[in-house]
């Protein structure tokens, strides 16, 4: 992608061109850092490939293939807030039982690169591209949470930086 370019997957009832969707994570509700870890150590550990979301007229603009991102919750100075995962939707959203009282909520499947420690918040913040991004302004929004270009590009411009020339993750 060049600077500027980007694909619109979606537009939002005020118009925002999506270019990404970004799937929020709460450590106090799930211990999504110990599911990262654990398939970071070992490859046999079950994958994160499926994320529940809030029942809203976005869900019906996610579809398979679209790029997407997995942001853990924390606040701003949290050393865990931020930018785990990059990767795409796998299939269209599907209703999934979810919580103890066997309701459905819509899902979709997910394929994920995951990185040992985040892009984080302060760092994203810090970027033009990023510091309007909604999960600033708007940060207890639902998944799935909006990305332009511009943030997407500032998201794909640091998952760059977060890997050694050998290809390796930080």
């Amino acid at each position: 992608m060049t600077s500027g370019e980007h694909d619109v997957i979606a537009r939002l009832r005020d118009g925002t061109e999506v270019a990404a969707w970004m799937f929020k994570a709460k450590p106090e509700v799930w211990d999504v850092i110990g599911a990262i870890r654990a398939c970071l150590a070992d490859p046999s550990a079950p994958p994160i490939d499926s994320w529940g979301l809030v029942d809203n007229y976005r869900v019906a603009l996610v579809h398979a293939g679209q790029p997407c991102v997995l942001w853990v919750t924390g606040g701003r100075h949290s050393p865990t807030t931020g930018v785990w995962a990059m990767g795409h939707v796998t299939t269209e959203p599907y209703p999934a039982p979810e919580g103890d009282d066997g309701g459905l909520r819509p899902h979709v499947g997910l394929e994920l690169d995951l990185l040992a420690s985040p892009i984080r918040l302060i760092e994203l913040a810090t970027d033009e591209r990023f510091a309007r991004a909604e999960i600033i302004r708007a940060p207890r929004v639902s998944s799935p949470v909006a990305l332009t270009g511009e943030e997407w590009e500032a998201i794909d411009d640091a998952w760059s930086d977060a890997f050694s020339p050998d290809g390796l993750a930080r």
